[in-house]
Protein backbone atom coordinates (compact mmCIF):
# COMPACT_ATOMS: atom_id res chain seq x y z
CA UNK A 1 0.00 0.00 0.00
CA UNK A 2 2.86 2.43 1.04
CA UNK A 3 4.67 1.39 -2.20
CA UNK A 4 1.24 2.36 -4.20
CA UNK A 5 0.96 5.69 -2.93
CA UNK A 6 4.37 6.79 -3.10
CA UNK A 7 4.16 5.30 -6.94
CA UNK A 8 1.04 7.60 -7.36
CA UNK A 9 3.05 10.63 -5.88
CA UNK A 10 5.57 10.23 -8.25
CA UNK A 11 3.55 9.47 -10.99
CA UNK A 12 1.28 12.94 -10.43
CA UNK A 13 4.66 15.07 -10.08
CA UNK A 14 5.71 13.31 -13.07
CA UNK A 15 2.33 14.67 -15.26
CA UNK A 16 3.40 18.14 -14.14
CA UNK A 17 6.63 17.88 -15.07
CA UNK A 18 5.62 16.86 -18.29
CA UNK A 19 3.59 19.66 -18.97
CA UNK A 20 5.11 22.77 -17.62
CA UNK A 21 7.11 24.38 -20.12
CA UNK A 22 11.17 23.65 -20.28
CA UNK A 23 12.99 25.83 -17.66
CA UNK A 24 9.80 26.12 -14.98
CA UNK A 25 9.78 24.59 -11.62
CA UNK A 26 7.01 23.80 -9.64
CA UNK A 27 7.92 27.22 -7.99
CA UNK A 28 7.77 29.18 -11.04
CA UNK A 29 4.22 27.91 -11.99
CA UNK A 30 3.17 28.61 -8.34
CA UNK A 31 4.45 31.98 -9.30
CA UNK A 32 2.76 32.10 -12.38
CA UNK A 33 -0.76 31.12 -10.89
CA UNK A 34 -0.26 33.72 -8.40
CA UNK A 35 0.26 36.32 -11.11
CA UNK A 36 -2.88 34.57 -13.19
CA UNK A 37 -4.96 35.68 -9.89
CA UNK A 38 -3.77 39.05 -9.43
CA UNK A 39 -4.47 39.60 -13.47
CA UNK A 40 -8.13 38.24 -13.03
CA UNK A 41 -8.92 40.18 -9.69
CA UNK A 42 -7.59 43.51 -11.08
CA UNK A 43 -9.64 42.75 -14.24
CA UNK A 44 -13.00 41.90 -12.55
CA UNK A 45 -12.38 45.78 -10.34
CA UNK A 46 -11.69 47.18 -13.69
CA UNK A 47 -15.40 46.05 -14.92
CA UNK A 48 -17.28 46.63 -11.88
CA UNK A 49 -15.79 50.12 -10.82
CA UNK A 50 -14.04 51.78 -13.57
CA UNK A 51 -14.91 55.27 -13.81
CA UNK A 52 -16.00 56.39 -17.04
CA UNK A 53 -14.45 59.46 -16.91
CA UNK A 54 -11.00 58.42 -15.73
CA UNK A 55 -8.26 58.29 -18.98
CA UNK A 56 -6.37 55.40 -17.68
CA UNK A 57 -9.26 52.90 -16.87
CA UNK A 58 -9.35 49.29 -18.80
CA UNK A 59 -12.82 48.82 -18.87
CA UNK A 60 -15.70 50.43 -20.67
CA UNK A 61 -16.94 51.89 -16.84
CA UNK A 62 -19.56 52.07 -14.87
CA UNK A 63 -21.96 55.55 -13.86
CA UNK A 64 -22.51 55.98 -9.78
CA UNK A 65 -26.03 54.84 -10.74
CA UNK A 66 -24.78 51.72 -12.27
CA UNK A 67 -22.09 50.69 -9.70
CA UNK A 68 -23.35 47.90 -7.38
CA UNK A 69 -21.69 48.66 -4.45
CA UNK A 70 -21.15 45.69 -2.67
CA UNK A 71 -19.81 43.44 -5.41
CA UNK A 72 -17.30 46.12 -6.52
CA UNK A 73 -15.79 46.63 -3.19
CA UNK A 74 -15.26 42.87 -2.57
CA UNK A 75 -13.85 42.67 -6.48
CA UNK A 76 -11.45 45.80 -5.87
CA UNK A 77 -10.66 44.64 -2.59
CA UNK A 78 -8.81 41.26 -3.73
CA UNK A 79 -7.59 43.41 -6.40
CA UNK A 80 -5.56 45.59 -4.10
CA UNK A 81 -4.63 43.05 -1.76
CA UNK A 82 -2.92 41.24 -5.04
CA UNK A 83 -1.68 44.08 -6.83
CA UNK A 84 -0.50 46.74 -4.14
CA UNK A 85 0.84 48.85 -6.10
CA UNK A 86 -1.69 49.14 -8.78
CA UNK A 87 -3.10 52.71 -7.96
CA UNK A 88 -5.76 52.11 -10.07
CA UNK A 89 -6.91 49.04 -7.96
CA UNK A 90 -6.85 51.37 -5.09
CA UNK A 91 -8.99 54.31 -6.71
CA UNK A 92 -11.22 52.02 -7.82
CA UNK A 93 -11.72 50.67 -4.29
CA UNK A 94 -11.83 54.33 -3.13
CA UNK A 95 -14.96 54.99 -5.60
CA UNK A 96 -16.71 51.77 -4.83
CA UNK A 97 -16.08 52.79 -1.07
CA UNK A 98 -17.82 55.92 -1.65
CA UNK A 99 -20.73 55.08 -3.70
CA UNK A 100 -21.59 52.47 -1.13
CA UNK A 101 -21.21 55.25 1.45
CA UNK A 102 -18.01 54.19 3.36
CA UNK A 103 -16.24 57.04 3.94
CA UNK A 104 -13.70 56.93 6.06
CA UNK A 105 -12.79 53.77 3.74
CA UNK A 106 -13.20 55.81 1.02
CA UNK A 107 -10.34 58.16 1.60
CA UNK A 108 -7.73 56.19 2.85
CA UNK A 109 -8.15 53.90 -0.47
CA UNK A 110 -8.34 57.34 -2.85
CA UNK A 111 -5.54 58.70 -0.44
CA UNK A 112 -3.55 55.52 -1.09
CA UNK A 113 -4.04 56.09 -5.46
CA UNK A 114 -3.21 59.55 -4.67
CA UNK A 115 0.18 58.63 -2.81
CA UNK A 116 0.93 56.34 -5.69
CA UNK A 117 0.68 59.30 -8.58
CA UNK A 118 -2.55 58.48 -9.75
CA UNK A 119 -4.09 61.72 -10.99
CA UNK A 120 -7.96 61.03 -11.12
CA UNK A 121 -7.82 59.79 -7.04
CA UNK A 122 -6.34 63.51 -6.66
CA UNK A 123 -9.20 64.77 -8.90
CA UNK A 124 -11.60 62.42 -7.47
CA UNK A 125 -10.74 63.34 -3.41
CA UNK A 126 -11.03 67.25 -4.91
CA UNK A 127 -14.75 66.64 -5.57
CA UNK A 128 -15.57 64.46 -2.21
CA UNK A 129 -13.83 67.38 -0.70
CA UNK A 130 -15.75 70.11 -2.18
CA UNK A 131 -19.15 67.73 -2.00
CA UNK A 132 -18.81 67.47 1.60
CA UNK A 133 -18.13 71.06 1.93
CA UNK A 134 -21.49 71.92 0.54
CA UNK A 135 -23.23 69.28 2.06
CA UNK A 136 -21.91 70.84 5.12
CA UNK A 137 -23.29 74.33 4.51
CA UNK A 138 -26.33 73.07 3.59
CA UNK A 139 -26.73 70.97 6.67
CA UNK A 140 -25.28 74.03 8.54
CA UNK A 141 -28.82 76.17 7.44
CA UNK A 142 -31.11 74.09 9.25
CA UNK A 143 -28.61 74.92 12.77
CA UNK A 144 -28.73 77.99 14.94
CA UNK A 145 -24.98 79.07 15.76
CA UNK A 146 -25.02 82.26 17.68
CA UNK A 147 -21.12 82.31 17.22
CA UNK A 148 -21.11 83.59 13.71
CA UNK A 149 -22.22 86.36 14.77
CA UNK A 150 -20.70 89.84 15.86
CA UNK A 151 -23.15 89.87 18.68
CA UNK A 152 -23.97 86.50 19.48
CA UNK A 153 -26.38 87.48 22.38
CA UNK A 154 -28.50 89.84 20.73
CA UNK A 155 -28.91 87.59 18.17
CA UNK A 156 -29.58 84.77 20.24
CA UNK A 157 -32.70 86.81 22.11
CA UNK A 158 -34.03 87.52 18.53
CA UNK A 159 -33.94 83.79 17.71
CA UNK A 160 -35.64 83.36 21.37
CA UNK A 161 -38.14 86.11 21.52
CA UNK A 162 -41.21 84.49 22.51
CA UNK A 163 -43.15 87.75 23.43
CA UNK A 164 -42.56 91.12 25.07
CA UNK A 165 -39.56 92.03 27.55
CA UNK A 166 -37.59 94.97 28.53
CA UNK A 167 -35.77 96.38 25.96
CA UNK A 168 -32.28 98.16 26.46
CA UNK A 169 -31.35 100.88 24.13
CA UNK A 170 -28.22 98.98 22.58
CA UNK A 171 -30.53 96.31 21.88
CA UNK A 172 -33.02 98.96 19.92
CA UNK A 173 -29.77 100.39 18.16
CA UNK A 174 -28.30 96.93 16.94
CA UNK A 175 -32.07 96.33 15.48
CA UNK A 176 -31.76 100.21 13.55
CA UNK A 177 -28.55 98.55 11.85
CA UNK A 178 -30.28 95.31 11.30
CA UNK A 179 -33.02 96.61 9.35
CA UNK A 180 -31.36 99.37 7.98
CA UNK A 181 -29.08 97.05 5.59
CA UNK A 182 -32.23 94.90 4.99
CA UNK A 183 -34.88 95.93 5.25
CA UNK A 184 -36.60 99.01 2.48
CA UNK A 185 -38.36 98.68 -0.43
CA UNK A 186 -35.17 96.96 -3.09
CA UNK A 187 -34.15 93.34 -3.24
CA UNK A 188 -30.56 92.82 -2.00
CA UNK A 189 -28.09 90.23 -3.17
CA UNK A 190 -26.07 87.76 -0.79
CA UNK A 191 -23.57 85.15 -1.68
CA UNK A 192 -25.35 85.16 -5.10
CA UNK A 193 -28.83 85.57 -4.20
CA UNK A 194 -31.51 87.82 -4.73
CA UNK A 195 -33.43 88.19 -1.52
CA UNK A 196 -36.59 90.56 -0.92
CA UNK A 197 -36.87 92.36 2.00
CA UNK A 198 -38.93 90.52 4.41
CA UNK A 199 -38.82 93.24 6.80
CA UNK A 200 -41.63 95.00 7.33
CA UNK A 201 -41.30 99.34 5.45
CA UNK A 202 -43.57 99.85 8.85
CA UNK A 203 -40.73 98.08 11.28
CA UNK A 204 -37.96 99.58 9.40
CA UNK A 205 -39.83 103.04 10.14
CA UNK A 206 -40.39 101.84 14.00
CA UNK A 207 -36.92 101.00 14.41
CA UNK A 208 -35.05 104.31 12.67
CA UNK A 209 -37.79 106.26 14.07
CA UNK A 210 -36.49 104.95 17.69
CA UNK A 211 -32.41 105.00 16.92
CA UNK A 212 -33.25 108.97 16.53
CA UNK A 213 -35.11 109.20 19.84
CA UNK A 214 -32.28 107.11 21.64
CA UNK A 215 -29.49 109.39 19.77
CA UNK A 216 -31.59 112.44 20.86
CA UNK A 217 -32.48 111.69 24.87
CA UNK A 218 -28.96 110.54 25.65
CA UNK A 219 -27.11 113.01 28.05
CA UNK A 220 -24.22 111.57 27.32
CA UNK A 221 -20.62 113.58 26.19
CA UNK A 222 -21.60 113.86 22.18
CA UNK A 223 -18.02 111.17 21.19
CA UNK A 224 -19.10 108.53 23.69
CA UNK A 225 -22.98 108.17 22.23
CA UNK A 226 -21.42 108.10 18.42
CA UNK A 227 -19.34 105.76 20.15
CA UNK A 228 -22.00 103.69 21.08
CA UNK A 229 -24.58 104.24 18.21
CA UNK A 230 -21.72 103.06 15.93
CA UNK A 231 -20.94 100.26 17.86
CA UNK A 232 -23.91 98.57 18.21
CA UNK A 233 -26.03 99.59 14.29
CA UNK A 234 -22.71 98.58 13.05
CA UNK A 235 -22.98 94.92 14.90
CA UNK A 236 -26.47 94.94 13.58
CA UNK A 237 -25.81 95.37 10.23
CA UNK A 238 -23.14 92.77 9.95
CA UNK A 239 -25.29 90.25 11.35
CA UNK A 240 -28.00 90.88 9.42
CA UNK A 241 -25.58 90.02 6.18
CA UNK A 242 -24.19 87.26 8.20
CA UNK A 243 -27.51 85.61 8.71
CA UNK A 244 -28.19 85.34 5.00
CA UNK A 245 -25.07 84.69 4.41
CA UNK A 246 -25.08 81.62 6.15
CA UNK A 247 -28.62 80.37 6.15
CA UNK A 248 -30.00 82.50 3.07
CA UNK A 249 -33.07 84.09 2.20
CA UNK A 250 -35.68 81.71 3.08
CA UNK A 251 -34.87 79.26 5.44
CA UNK A 252 -36.82 78.34 8.65
CA UNK A 253 -33.78 80.51 10.88
CA UNK A 254 -34.23 83.26 8.49
CA UNK A 255 -37.89 83.41 8.95
CA UNK A 256 -37.49 82.96 12.24
CA UNK A 257 -35.59 85.63 13.21
CA UNK A 258 -37.01 88.24 10.90
CA UNK A 259 -40.37 87.48 12.06
CA UNK A 260 -39.40 88.19 15.34
CA UNK A 261 -38.13 91.34 14.98
CA UNK A 262 -41.57 92.50 13.22
CA UNK A 263 -42.90 91.33 16.34
CA UNK A 264 -40.19 93.35 18.44
CA UNK A 265 -41.29 96.44 16.38
CA UNK A 266 -44.73 95.93 16.28
CA UNK A 267 -43.81 95.95 20.68
CA UNK A 268 -41.54 99.14 20.51
CA UNK A 269 -44.51 100.99 18.70
CA UNK A 270 -47.01 100.49 21.34
CA UNK A 271 -49.06 97.64 19.39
Amino acid sequence: MRRQSYSLKIFVLASILAFAPLGLSISNWQQVAVADDAADALNKCDVLASDPHDPDRNAAGVTNEQMVPRQAIEACKSAVDLNPDVARAWFELGRAYWIGERDKEAFAALGEAAKQGYAPASKYLDDVAAYLKGKAAEAAKDEFDPSIFQNPTFMTRLYNYNGPRVLRDPLILYLTGFTDKIGGPEPFFVSGQRCLPQISAQSTSILVQLGVQIGQSYMLEPQKLTNMVTLYTDQGGRDAIALFNRHGCDSAITRRIISNVNALAVYLNGG
